[in-house]
Parts: structure tokens; C-alpha cells; sequence
């Protein structure tokens, strides 16, 4: 993985707690300020953070960073220590070991959203509003001095032109459908990501408690790709605002309900929050989801926080 050698998918910034890499100037930074990583650790570090949420094994990692030199698994195991503790990670929270194997990078990791310019029709194109669409005009009030059948059969007038102007107005332009998937059974609970690339769904026939499986789909031809494979039951689909991640609700039983996010590009799962239904994202850091109050309670109320739980504040809970 030297500078010549290591690509690490599109050249943006990642961002990972207080942290953000960015592999294109080789620089780690918390916050503002750079950190100092020696150029093999910062190596390993951005080939774990582009591959987060799955297991990257030794052999892969030190393909990767020493592509064309014989090591000894004591080089990457040196690099792993430096890492953890420039990420202050003594607990191997966010860098996890598999015994004999590799190594797991478990902390959410997002990407700036990218801003796609709208196409060339669109940008130039004037609005065009319908006269329906109009706001109607301020119309003064006068008063008539003529007979009251005379005024009547003027106001009915005046009704049945607006009435016959809005049967005749511009007709609205049929809407078109089109498949996007193919299986033998049943597609359900669709979610888009924010840039309308991606579509994610259960191959399920029930959107609501299903132990089937969470697929995500590239539009408009991209093949469809399964990201889970576990029967616990699951619904609320919704994609992260950089759309790197889909988060979705699962119900345990006698552990209650969490949301687990996986990455669209696949990988293992990962707890984002217990006691935590039907969350979706307000903005990049603030989430809106449901919760228990109490374990006594089987009411939910509706909540706002980060999504490490910080800032936390709650918006309405049932008075029963």
C-alpha cells in the first residue's frame, strides 16, 4: 500500500470519531489537528478504515502495505500497537483482534456527501408553474348596486368558469414505472440513499418483523447483493446521510430493540444503539429513533441524539 501502489476506492476524507484520514495527502488528523503515524502504520490504518465493519486477515494487510518485500507478522503487529495508541484505543474498541486471522476496524466510518450538479436540462430549464400552481390573485371587494338576480346569476357565473377552467386546464403528465428487481418471490420496504444511487429492501413478502434478509441494489442495472444473513427480525430501513451505511431495527428476544448498521458495500454488522427503533438520520451526527423509557414499560416514546447517544434529548413520551 505505498503512495504509488495503494488506490483505497475514491480519494476522499473518512471520518471515524475525532478522527479523519485522508489517504490522498497521507495525513491523519483529530480534530484539527495532524497526527504523526509512521507511513506503514498509516498504511494499515487506511486499508482497515476502507475495509471497516469487515475482517481484513494478515495475509491481506500485509500484501497490501509491503506488496514487494518479505516481513514477519511482528512488522504489521508493531504497526497495530502505534495505531492504537495514536487512536487511543487500549481497549481494541475500534480496532478489534480475530485471533490467528486479522483484524476487525469496528467504529462507523463516514464520507463527506457529494454534491452532484443537477443535469443540463434541468439547471437552464425556467420552472414552469401551471395556472393551478399559481397563487391566486388578491382580489378587492366591491359592492353591487344592481338587482339581487342580476348579482346571483353573475356569481354563478364566475363559478362555472372557474369550475370549467379547472376541468380544462393542462392535463398532469402520466406517471411511468419501471421493475428494478427480478426474484421469483417478493421485494418489500425499499429505502433510496440520499444520491438515488443505491436502493436498499428485504427479499421478503412482510416488511415488518422479517427474519429475511437485507439486500442493496446499485440503479439502475447493478445486480442485487445480500448484506445480511441472519434470521433475527428486522424492519426500518434507512440509509446514512453519505450513504456508506444502512441502519435497520432488530428485535432480540429478551433484550429488547436495537439498530444495527451494515455497510451497503457489505461487511458484518455492527451495534449503533440498544434500546433504539425505527431510527433515521436528522443530519450527519443527529439521529431520530424510538425508545423504552423504562423496562417496566412497554410504551415508546421519540428521542433525538447523536449516534454515540450524546446529546440527548427527548421529544415526546405518552403520559400512560
Amino acid at each position: 500500500m505505498s503512495p504509488e501502489k495503494y488506490s483505497g476506492g475514491p480519494r476522499r476524507d473518512r471520518s471515524f470519531g475525532d478522527f479523519t484520514i485522508d489517504v490522498e495527502h497521507r495525513v491523519l488528523r483529530r480534530g484539527g489537528q495532524e497526527v504523526t503515524l509512521r507511513s506503514k502504520s498509516f498504511d494499515v490504518l487506511a486499508c482497515l478504515v476502507d475495509h471497516h465493519g469487515r475482517l481484513v486477515t494478515k495475509a491481506e494487510l500485509m500484501e497490501a502495505v509491503w506488496p514487494d518485500t518479505a516481513v514477519t507478522e511482528n512488522s504489521l503487529a508493531q504497526c497495530i500497537v502505534e495505531i492504537r495508541r495514536v487512536l487511543d484505543d487500549d481497549s481494541q474498541q475500534l480496532i478489534r483482534t480475530v485471533t490467528r486471522r486479522g483484524y476487525l476496524f469496528t467504529a462507523p466510518v463516514t464520507v463527506p456527501v457529494r454534491e452532484f450538479p443537477p443535469p443540463p436540462a434541468l439547471a437552464t430549464a425556467q420552472p414552469h408553474q401551471s395556472a393551478l400552481e399559481r397563487p391566486a390573485p388578491h382580489h378587492k371587494v366591491m359592492r353591487w348596486h344592481g338587482p339581487w338576480p342580476t348579482t346571483l346569476a353573475l356569481v354563478s357565473f364566475t363559478l362555472g368558469g372557474l369550475t370549467l377552467f379547472r376541468l380544462t386546464g393542462p392535463a398532469r403528465r402520466e406517471l411511468a414505472y419501471t421493475q428494478i428487481t427480478n426474484f421469483t418471490d417478493s421485494a418489500v420496504a425499499p429505502a433510496l440513499s440520499p444520491d438515488g444511487r443505491m436502493v436498499a429492501f428485504f427479499r421478503s413478502h412482510s416488511w415488518f418483523h422479517t427474519p429475511d434478509q437485507i439486500y442493496v441494489k446499485w440503479l439502475p442495472d447493478g445486480e442485487p447483493v445480500q448484506l445480511t444473513n441472519d434470521s433475527r427480525l428486522k424492519y426500518g430501513l434507512a440509509f446514512a446521510p453519505d450513504g456508506s451505511r444502512i441502519a435497520y431495527t432488530v428485535v432480540e428476544p429478551g433484550e429488547g430493540w436495537k439498530t444495527f448498521t451494515v455497510s451497503a458495500l457489505g461487511g458484518q454488522p455492527s451495534l449503533l444503539l440498544s434500546n433504539a427503533a425505527g431510527l433515521t438520520w436528522l443530519d450527519q451526527r443527529r439521529v431520530l429513533f424510538s425508545e423504552i423509557r423504562t423496562r417496566s414499560s412497554a410504551h415508546m416514546g421519540i428521542v433525538t441524539a447523536t449516534d454515540n447517544r450524546s446529546e440527548y434529548r427527548r421529544l415526546y413520551f405518552s403520559a400512560a
